[in-house]
């Protein structure tokens, strides 16, 4: 039997959604991030299938919205190595270089 990393992902957020963890797309996990921000309240954001949207790191820098998220008390789960390190050709995905500075910038 092969297990395919979609299936792996589909099988963590099926369990994180019943455990009582909403599923958001990138643009409602952009605004919950911002709304968490903005109340000072502590909440946690898992990355179930370990991707981090272009909503909320629009740029390599300590000023990234998931940056400040962290800053605001929120807390961040990555399921694996993180992911901003991965470079991938724009057009077939897949991973051409490895490189951690980028997401040194953002996590610090």
């Amino acid at each position: 039997m092969t297990v395919r990393a979609r299936d792996v992902d589909a099988a963590l957020l099926h369990y994180l959604v019943s455990a009582g963890y909403r599923q958001v797309d990138a643009h409602g996990l952009a605004a919950f991030m911002v709304e968490s921000i903005a109340r000072g309240g502590r909440s946690v954001v898992v990355f179930a299938d370990n991707r981090i949207p272009p909503d909320v790191v629009e740029e390599d820098s300590p000023r990234a919205l998931i940056r400040r998220y962290l800053d605001g008390g929120g807390k961040v789960v990555l399921l694996g190595a993180n992911p901003l390190a991965y470079r991938a050709d724009p057009l077939t995905g897949v991973v051409e270089d490895i490189d951690f500075a980028p997401a040194e910038k953002v996590f610090g």
